[in-house]
């Protein structure tokens, strides 16, 4: 894939895939899924302008923000600064894992 630099307060994100199963295994129906208005994806960019967001975080976002556009076979969301909710920042997924078990 080409690579792509966000500007000025612009974030790149390569939205996640929604998946119909859930952890334990339920399969959700479309209807089901589409009552959630979160999306998320792995952020590939992000303008000069940006603080606390880099690189690699997964960030939070309404699915109506934003603009799509197609990369190569990717889909991407160019969003605003401000129209990220929350990242997630790498390595927090395991943390919590850790807690989880007792660790």
């Amino acid at each position: 894939m080409a690579e792509i630099v966000a500007v000025s307060d612009k974030v790149i994100v390569e939205i996640k895939p929604k998946t119909n199963m859930t952890d334990g295994g339920i399969i959700m129906p479309d209807t089901a899924q589409s009552i959630l208005p979160q999306n998320s994806g792995e952020v590939l960019s992000v303008g000069p302008d940006c603080k606390m967001i880099t690189a690699g975080d997964v960030a939070l976002f309404h699915e109506r923000g934003g603009m799509d556009i197609i990369l190569g076979k990717s889909v991407l969301k160019v969003l605003k600064y401000d129209e990220v909710y929350a990242v997630i920042k790498p390595g927090v997924d395991e943390m919590l894992e850790d807690a989880d078990d007792g660790e």
